[in-house]
């Protein structure tokens, strides 16, 4: 609102000054021509002082009548003066009136400013109000805050101690969760080393001897653990030194831990050893297949080159009948480029016709340049540019007459004056006017004729420059052509050259040709034989190692299943030194109690010792207690003493059980060794076999090359067949003669792309029935077998990863619920921090 008043009040100030100045501007005008008036008045009068006044009467009476009609004039231009000072003077006080209207209204504004001013003092007054009362309430509240705070302190320091309980409880839970991921990571070792052997039950062929390495390491690792069982055995007969024999125990733990982590890591290596070796075995297979499906690629493609020579032979003699057609079609070619000659001397002589006619018309242009039109229509501009000049010059001397006769005028009626005689009046305004128009009459008539003329000029110079690109275009085309047969008899010159060359050269290629064709259907018969006899020795080589494979596979279950039993027997036997441990950590915390005991009742004896004089009653109770301590330490000696016995005894079972499964190991090693026989012979004979296929594969490659290179070689007779062709088809465009043979050699070539593609499918299935094989079927079975045995320890392994999860859900729930306690913590503190920033806002103390 403010800003609107504003704004108006700047127009109103605009709007007055625009109006002073208009009046000011009217004064003016009107000062100056009052001054005019006084000033024509004194040289009037002083031209009246001046003149004789011996004049005639008439003379005086003329001077009378002119003074008089010039006062009529000056009365009358007053009174055109008075009115239009009359008329400012009513737009001043208009504007004044309203002025005055937008000072009323300006005021009223400035009223209402006011108003809205008070209003909005009293509303900030209120506002200022409610903010001290909310500060006082934010103090009471501060003050309830620091009390709340007080006792939030106090919950702070008891849940800091039941934190500290909980994070002895969340160690004791961390314990239990290590041991149980140490079980769950061998079980899932276990089961991933399980899965990978079932991965390689196609055949592996160096894990026999890294298998009998791993059985030496479990039998040594079993000693190990046999000579550790006996020193827990012997530690645990010394039942004086508990302590010692926990420490031990702890120690042969740790032991027991590395030695895990090692078997670990040996089954990791040994797991990446049999990936690598069952990668060599899918390689070695793949190689064979490989080497086969060449082989018979190389059959089909020798069949099938052998087929195309055979074709290439006809289509060869087919291009000599063709190339006889070319000539043929030359010597028609031969004529139309004398036809052409003929049309290209016609051209000339058209040309030369057009040149005679572009001379003509350039001695046209010259004679229009020097026409009477072109001529006139410059006289006629440069007549009427006088005529122009002269019209102006006429204005000029016109003007500088009506000014003289105007002065004489001015003259002759201050002599009038003067004389008492009034001046003649001056000649009426419709003449002038009437003479004005005729002039400007005239200058227009003139500056029209002047534009026709301009026009007919430019049309004249269009027209000049058209016939001047219509010379260049004719010079243009003439030169085209002559380039154009210049080009024609080049190439035709060059195509018959090309032509005989290519016909002898194409007479020794078929030569040569067709000897090489026939060598090579003899190499490719004798090739096909080889590659039969070969493909059979290779089939009864794989039925034998598909034989030995499946031994091998049986030989490697059992030792499989050995190791099983020997990691669960081993997780049994960890499971029992765990319990052990856990019993022998409870013998030591009574033992512990038991020397606390000791040493307060040594206290307590001490203590009756030295007050036997004052309290022998004391003296006697202490006593007793002393008595009744050393028998419950005897007891629970006793106690500790029999339960390491029967520790013992549960040791040295399990060491008997360890050395059976050692024994059994060693029988796995075994059996693992004449497995690993086996495979080595194996592989040599696929070593053998991978070497005849390189031999029969570098044979094949041999040969593709020289047929690569026979196919280049009519690769290079059938480009220049095809520039031939594309020669003939240019022409064929120019000329509807060679259409009807373009199409029948267009059907030709589809007749005999049907017969390849017949005969490529005839062949295609002959090969398709050769290359069945019988053992494929038995070989798909196996593997549906092995892929059923898969899926079923995908099975197990999904059961133990799935108790594993639980585990780890149960662990993170209680590692969540600490950590809501540490987050109950910090959104305490947050709130704390929240609180301190609210009263340093409002500057309160606390």
């Amino acid at each position: 609102m403010r800003r609107q008043i504003e704004h108006t009040n700047t127009a109103m100030s605009d709007q007055a000054v625009r109006q002073k100045t208009t009046v000011e501007r009217a004064l003016q005008e009107f000062l100056s021509l009052l001054e005019s008036v006084a000033g024509s008045n004194s040289s009037i009068s002083s031209s009246n002082g001046s003149t004789t006044t011996g004049s005639g009467r008439s003379s005086g009476q003329i001077l009378g009548q002119s003074s008089g009609s010039h006062n009529g004039d000056m009365e009358s231009m007053i009174e055109s003066l008075r009115a239009r000072l009359r008329e400012q003077c009513d737009v001043a006080r208009r504007q004044k009136e309203m002025l005055d209207a937008a000072e009323a209204k300006l005021a009223e504004e400035r009223l209402a400013v006011a108003s809205a001013r008070e209003t909005a003092s009293t509303e900030r007054a209120g506002e200022v109000a409610l903010v001290l009362q909310q500060a006082n309430f934010q103090r009471t509240r501060a003050e309830e805050l620091q009390k709340e705070l007080g006792h939030q302190r106090e919950l702070a320091s008891k849940l800091e101690i039941r934190v500290r309980q909980l994070e002895d409880e969340r160690e004791r839970a961390v314990r239990q969760r290590d041991a149980a991921e140490m079980s769950l990571q061998a079980q899932q070792a276990q089961l991933e080393a399980a899965q990978q052997q079932q991965d390689v039950l196609v055949g592996r062929l160096y894990d026999g001897q890294r298998a009998r390495e791993d059985a030496e390491v479990l039998q040594t690792q079993i000693r190990s653990l046999g000579r550790q069982l006996e020193e827990a055995r012997a530690a645990a007969a010394r039942s004086e030194a508990n302590e010692r024999k926990a420490t031990s125990e702890r120690e042969a733990r740790e032991e027991l831990d590395s030695t895990l982590a090692a078997l670990q890591s040996q089954l990791g290596e040994r797991e990446a050893a049999l990936e690598a070796a069952r990668r060599r075995i899918r390689e070695l297979e793949t190689a064979a297949n490989s080497a086969v499906a060449s082989r018979q690629v190389a059959t089909e493609e020798v069949t099938k080159r052998s087929e195309e020579l055979r074709k290439l032979t006809a289509e060869n003699g087919r291009m000599i009948q063709h190339l006889d057609r070319l000539q043929q079609e030359k010597r028609g070619l031969e004529a139309k480029v004398q036809k052409l000659e003929a049309q290209v001397q016609t051209l000339q002589q058209d040309m030369t016709a057009a040149q005679g006619q572009l001379s003509a018309a350039r001695d046209q242009l010259a004679a229009a340049k020097e026409s009477s039109v072109v001529r006139d229509a410059t006289l006629a501009q440069h007549q009427l540019s006088a005529d122009l000049a002269a019209a102006r010059s006429e204005a000029a001397a016109l003007r500088a007459a009506h000014e003289a006769a105007s002065e004489y005028a001015q003259t002759m009626a201050r002599t009038l004056r003067q004389h008492g005689l009034s001046p003649p009046p001056p000649p009426s305004s419709t003449d002038v006017v009437s003479q004005i128009g005729d002039l400007q009459a005239k200058l227009s008539a003139e500056s029209s004729a002047l534009a026709a003329a301009k026009t007919e000029v430019s049309e004249l110079r269009q027209q000049l420059a058209d016939a001047r690109s219509d010379i260049e275009r004719l010079k243009r085309e003439s030169q085209y052509m002559a380039d154009r047969y210049t080009q024609l008899e080049a190439a035709h010159a060059n195509s018959q050259q090309s032509w005989q060359h290519a016909a002898s050269v194409d007479a020794e290629e078929l030569q040569k040709l067709t000897k090489e064709r026939d060598a090579l259907q003899r190499q490719v018969h004798s090739l096909q034989l080889a590659g039969n006899h070969e493909a059979d020795e290779l089939r009864r080589k794989l039925a034998r190692m598909e034989v030995q494979v499946e031994s091998l596979s049986g030989s490697k279950r059992e030792a499989e299943e050995r190791v099983r039993v020997l990691t669960l027997e081993f997780g049994a036997l960890r499971k029992t030194l765990g319990d052990k441990e856990a019993k022998m950590e409870a013998m030591r915390l009574a033992l512990e109690d038991a020397k606390a005991a000791a040493s307060q009742a040594a206290e307590m004896q001490l203590q009756a010792e030295t007050q036997v004089a004052q309290a022998e009653r004391a003296r006697l109770a202490a006593v007793a207690e002393a008595d009744k301590a050393r028998t419950v330490a005897e007891a629970e000696r006793a106690r500790a003493a029999a339960a390491a016995e029967a520790e013992a005894t549960r040791a040295k079972q399990e060491a008997e059980r360890a050395k059976r499964s050692a024994a059994e190991a060693a029988a796995a090693a075994r059996a693992r060794d004449e497995a690993e026989q086996g495979r080595a012979a194996a592989a040599a004979e696929l070593e053998k076999q991978a070497d005849e296929l390189g031999r029969l594969q570098s044979e094949v490659e041999r040969l593709e090359k020289e047929l690569e290179a026979r196919n280049a070689e009519y690769a290079g007779l059938y480009d220049y067949c095809g520039q031939v062709i594309g020669e003939r088809d240019a022409m064929v465009e120019e000329r509807e003669a060679f259409s009807t043979s373009a199409a029948a050699a267009a059907a030709e070539v589809a007749a005999l792309r049907q017969e390849i593609e017949e005969l490529r499918e005839d062949l295609a299935d002959k090969e398709q029935r050769l290359a069945v094989k019988p053992k494929m079927a038995e070989l798909q079975a196996r593997i549906n077998e092995l892929s059923v045995e898969l899926a079923d320890l995908k099975g197990e392994r999904d059961v133990a990863v799935a108790e594993n999860n639980q585990l780890s859900s149960k662990l993170q729930e209680e590692t969540e619920a600490h950590f809501q306690t540490d987050g109950r913590r910090v959104r305490l503190g947050e709130e704390v921090e929240r609180l301190r920033g609210i009263l340093k806002m409002y500057s309160i103390p606390f």
